[in-house]
C-alpha cells in the first residue's frame, strides 16, 4: 500500500509517529511528524546484521534527543527461510527517551494522581 502523506495516528497511549527501518535516518521526517503532534514514534527494522542494527539504533536515539520525545524500536523476531533476504534477521528491541526525561528503575512512569489526598 503506497501513499504520499506522513500523518500522525491518534492512540490511547497518545498521538504516534511511524519511521519505518531507514526513514529514521532522517531528522526531516521525524520532526514533521512531531510539528503535527507525535509524543512517541515508532521504529520498526528489519536487519540483518549488528552494523545495520546499530545504525537504525541509533538514529532512533537522536531522533528521541532531538524531538524530546519518546522512541520505540523493534524488528522481525522470526526468519523466513524461503523468502529471499527474510532469512537471517540481528535486532534488539528498544525504548529510548530523551536525555533529560530517563525511565526510572521501575521501567514505567506513574501518573501524576488528580486528587490530593490530605
Amino acid at each position: 500500500m503506497g501513499g504520499s502523506d506522513n500523518k500522525v495516528i491518534g492512540t490511547d497511549c497518545g498521538p504516534i509517529g511511524i519511521a519505518i527501518c531507514s526513514d529514521s535516518e532522517f531528522p526531516e521526517q521525524v520532526c514533521h511528524l512531531v510539528d503535527q503532534g507525535a509524543m512517541i514514534l515508532s521504529g520498526p527494522v528489519c536487519t540483518d546484521d549488528r552494523n545495520g542494527y546499530l545504525r537504525g539504533r541509533y538514529c532512533c536515539a537522536a531522533r528521541a534527543i532531538e524531538n524530546q520525545i519518546y522512541v520505540t524500536m523493534s524488528g522481525v523476531c522470526a526468519n523466513l527461510p524461503n523468502v529471499g533476504n527474510m532469512d537471517v534477521h540481528y535486532v534488539q528491541g528498544a525504548v529510548l527517551t530523551p536525555c533529560d526525561l530517563p525511565l526510572p528503575g521501575t521501567g514505567y512512569r506513574r501518573r501524576p494522581n488528580r486528587t490530593r489526598r490530605r
